[in-house]
């Protein structure tokens, strides 16, 4: 801008001289142009007094104007610094929620996992109360009725053991066909072989490993202290088989009683599989025989035990 009204002065100043001269050169009066000179000096002097005022003016509003933009840069950074620190909270509070949120889902399947169990283990209780019951019952009626009711109970029983035998064979037959492994022999009896098939039956299909021993010979039992020992190791290693990372089964006696202890290794608890244990230890006095399931440190621990023949 001051380059400007510099070119402007320079061009008045020219034209004053330009007039000053001609004037002077046509009337031939020094005294007259001595006097236009003045008038033209005085005048570019007030121009250049006035040009030279504007000029500070402006210069102080060029100035004013600079502050004024630097306040205003100064506002927007400190107001996105605010807005950057907002959108952090705004985030913070987001996530606390979502974790909140989470929280509660979970306690709520917590709440319901753990209803579920308490039903459970309620009908548990009841189907086992109903089997002794039951059981009490059939004993009442054996020792109060004639020989001809324990003879036909016998029967049932040696009948039901020799349908388990069939199966077994079966079984065996299909393991040889495909190669499996060869049946318990020794002291574990027909209940080895019955365990044996069991437990490749749980590696093939569960695919959870497992492990039998066989230790001292089992005592004389009926057919039915035979099906009960079997029936309920199975069924209590059908129910834990998903739950743990292996499994031992040690068959052997005691005196006269014969026992399966079964190891859960790496055991998961969970609502389910305890509440059928709890059914099946429930129905074992039913089927005069016993069921002990230890649930405190892993491994978990259930023993089936059966009294042989005096």
């Amino acid at each position: 801008m001051a380059f400007v009204w510099g070119l402007l002065i320079g061009l008045v100043v020219a034209v004053a001289v330009a007039v000053a001269f001609t004037v002077d050169r046509r009337s031939g009066g020094r005294r007259r142009a001595a006097v236009l000179r003045g008038a033209v000096l005085a005048g570019l002097v007030r121009d250049l007094q006035a040009a030279g005022a504007e000029l500070s003016r402006r210069d102080a509003h060029v100035g004013e104007l600079e502050h004024a933009v630097a306040g205003l840069e100064a506002t927007v950074v400190a107001l996105s610094a605010d807005a950057f620190d907002a959108a952090q909270r705004a985030a913070d509070v987001a996530s606390r929620l979502a974790e909140a949120e989470a929280a509660r889902e979970a306690a709520e399947r917590g709440a319901a996992e753990a209803e579920a169990a308490r039903e459970a283990a309620e009908r548990g209780a009841a189907e086992a109360e109903a089997a002794r019951e039951a059981a009490e019952r059939g004993a009442a009626d054996r020792g109060g009725g004639e020989g001809g009711g324990a003879e036909a109970e016998a029967s049932a029983g040696s009948a039901l053991w020799e349908l388990e035998l069939v199966r077994l064979e079966r079984d065996e037959a299909m393991l040889a066909a495909l190669g499996g492994p060869a049946p318990v022999a020794g002291a574990g009896g027909a209940v080895g072989r019955i365990l044996a098939g069991h437990l490749e039956h749980v590696r093939e299909e569960v695919g959870t490993p497992a492990d039998l021993s066989v230790g001292s010979a089992l005592p004389a039992l009926t057919p039915a202290a035979s099906l009960a020992l079997a029936r309920l190791a199975l069924e209590i290693i059908a129910t834990v088989a998903k739950f743990a990372d292996h499994l031992d089964v040690d068959l052997g006696a005691d005196g006269d009683v014969a026992r399966i202890r079964i190891a859960a290794h790496g055991w998961e608890r969970s609502p389910l599989p305890e509440s059928g244990l709890r059914r099946i230890a429930g129905l074992a006095p039913g089927l005069q025989a016993s069921v002990r399931v230890e649930l405190g440190d892993e491994p978990l621990i259930a023993t089936v035990e059966v009294r042989g023949l005096a």
